[in-house]
């Protein structure tokens, strides 16, 4: 939804003939915050003072110091991504790709497999084209994590600017516990990113 736009001087002049009103028994004090909260929502949507739409939709995401940290997240996240074996529930993955699609949705639906269906059918999709193998299978759930970098860093931009965006950027791209669920074949990467975008 767009603000109205309503010049200064007219904020003030409509805050001035509310003075007699309870809620702004000053007019100035009144006019000094409304114009002071008119121009902060106008900094957060990108409005100039041409009244024009300047938002950034790329939410920051061409900031070279976020990119940075996507690429040292995909570093930190592809090194020595097949080093450890498939543990327990990366196997019944590997189990759901071996298989048809028919028998992995059965899977789903009778509760023997709780992953996400759409993190599944990814995976399916994926190891279709590039084959199965520890690494291929891992490397899906690397691609997500680095979109949750990517995702929390345009989420923090909304709520606090640039510098918390950055900041944000980094600490999503070594933090230990996002590399680790970027490490496994399972849907805890794109949980991860679901969350961020929601």
């Amino acid at each position: 939804a767009s603000l109205p736009s309503l010049a200064p001087e007219s904020r003030l002049k409509a805050c001035h003939r509310d003075q007699t009103s309870p809620n702004w028994r000053d007019g100035r004090a009144g006019a000094l915050l409304l114009n002071a909260s008119h121009s902060a929502a106008e900094r957060l949507i990108g409005i100039n003072r041409g009244g024009k739409q300047t938002a950034d939709l790329s939410m920051g995401w061409t900031d070279p110091y976020v990119i940075g940290a996507v690429l040292l997240g995909a570093a930190l996240r592809l090194v020595r991504l097949d080093y450890a074996p498939l543990w327990f529930d990366e196997t019944i993955t590997a189990e759901h790709v071996s298989g048809t699609l028919g028998e992995m949705m059965r899977a789903l639906f009778d509760g023997r497999e709780n992953s996400l269906p759409a993190y599944l059918l990814l995976i399916k999709a994926w190891t279709a084209v590039v084959g199965a193998s520890v690494w291929t299978l891992r490397v899906p759930s690397v691609l997500l994590s680095c979109v949750a970098i990517l995702l929390t860093s345009a989420f923090a931009r909304s709520l606090a600017g640039v510098r918390a965006a950055r900041w944000t950027a980094a600490l999503v791209a070594i933090s230990p516990y996002f590399i680790h669920h970027a490490q496994e074949a399972r849907m805890y990467a794109m949980v991860a990113a679901l969350a961020a975008a929601s």
